[in-house]
């Protein structure tokens, strides 16, 4: 639900948020009015705009004039104008909120006790790298609403998202929502750790089952309402481990996919009429030598073992790296996000000149190296001729990784 609720609209507290907010509904043509009770300076703009301004002034008389008040963070909940207007029951939003309904684009919410900036300033920066297109608001950079009007549709916004943003969201459901870590703070404002857990939470309570929550790994699932899509990781231990390495190569390419849509990439031909779709998490690439990586909840296959466990799908990846891209793979790897062993397993070309810290025994020759590539190709060739042969057949109600099937990872039927 984006729709955004009538006017009048009354906008509390005019510090930057709140200032973002009143321009932005005035762009539209809204009747806004601006209440502060102290004497912010800086509201020259707002006043050249049409904001009618209350200075100094509690404001409760102006509930009568309006039909949606906008609070902003620094506001408390305990405010008289706040307390007035919801004994009234009108509706109260915040600035996240009100910002979140006016903007059509994917969100990346970061919320935690810590971390919270250099978390989204870093998926901003990976965003940019990767050729992506990314703005990022919040409590850094421009106010939310201050993007209103200045991007384009396809523009990932990556926000870090407070406790005092939170507890005032009603609908807000971004499409991936981060809980990076929680103690106790801020209590002068919420009360009591619990009342500070459940603004964070918030922003997952909203989520459909296409969203995904990303929450610490020792985080009790069954207190995160909405999303049915969970990634539970320990972030910051993996973000922490990613910056240790020391890689030559940068990111290229994140999501990306190939035979899914005509003015995309074509699908991989595996020969023998077999065309291969998929969505590889993320390329690095150095010149024209490149590596890829598939994300995993859980611990990563070696190399060695790739045939052996039916884990090809990054051998895959690597040759529609090659036929599609026109870069050379020289390594791939299973990057776990979570567990006690959270290093990448894989394969590198040892002949390739590019140095990575990986496990010894995932280093292999160049000759070797594409041996497993075709062994794999060749795997995955003979699983899709057994399903149109119809030696093959999916079955629901029994496939499962102990339940015999021997294609478990490219198998895509519903279990």
């Amino acid at each position: 639900m984006r729709d955004l609720p009538p006017g009048p609209y009354l906008i509390v507290g005019l510090a930057r948020s709140g200032v973002a907010a009143a321009l932005t509904l005035r762009a539209r043509g809204e009747k806004v009015i601006g209440l502060d009770v102290g004497s912010p300076a800086g509201l020259d703009g707002l006043a050249s705009a049409g904001v009618e301004l209350h200075l100094e002034d509690p404001g409760v008389a102006l509930l009568e004039r309006v039909k949606t008040v906008v609070k902003s963070p620094g506001v408390p909940a305990g405010a008289p104008v706040i307390q007035r207007a919801r004994a009234l029951e009108m509706l109260v939003m915040g600035e996240l909120e009100l910002a979140w309904r006016l903007l059509p684009n994917d969100f990346i919410a970061v919320t935690g006790t810590n971390g919270k900036t250099t978390t989204v300033e870093l998926i901003g920066h990976i965003h940019r790298e990767a050729g992506l297109p990314v703005a990022v608001a919040g409590n850094v950079g421009v106010a939310l609403s201050g993007l209103v009007g200045t991007i384009e549709d396809d523009v990932t916004i990556v926000c870090e998202a407070s406790s005092f943003q939170l507890e005032d969201a009603l609908a807000f459901s971004p499409e991936v929502a981060v809980l990076l870590n929680l103690t106790p703070d801020h209590l002068d404002r919420h009360g009591t750790i619990d009342a500070y857990l459940q603004a964070k939470l918030r922003m997952f309570s909203h989520q459909s089952a296409d969203d995904v929550a990303i929450v610490p790994l020792d985080f009790q699932p069954e207190r995160l309402p909405g999303a049915r899509r969970r990634l539970t990781v320990d972030l910051e231990r993996y973000l922490e481990y990613a910056a240790e390495q020391a890689s030559p190569l940068e990111p290229a390419h994140l999501e990306l996919e190939f035979g899914f849509e005509q003015e995309g990439l074509p699908p991989l031909d595996l020969g023998e009429g077999v065309l291969l779709r998929g969505r590889i998490d993320r390329v690095d690439v150095a010149g024209e030598a490149a590596v890829v990586y598939d994300y995993k909840g859980r611990a990563a296959p070696p190399g060695a073992k790739w045939t052996e466990n039916g884990a090809f799908q990054v051998a895959l990846y690597m040759r529609a790296v090659e036929r599609l891209l026109g870069h050379t793979p020289v390594g791939g790897f299973y990057q776990p996000l979570a567990g006690r062993d959270i290093k990448a397993r894989g394969v590198l070309d040892g002949d390739s000149g590019v140095e990575l810290d990986c496990v010894r025994t995932d280093r292999l020759d160049h000759d070797e190296l594409q041996e497993l590539v075709e062994r794999c190709v060749a795997v995955a060739r003979d699983a899709a001729g057994e399903a149109r042969s119809g030696a093959l057949e999916p079955r629901p109600d029994t496939c499962a990784y102990n339940g015999g099937c021997a294609y478990p990872t490219i198998c895509r039927c519903e279990r």
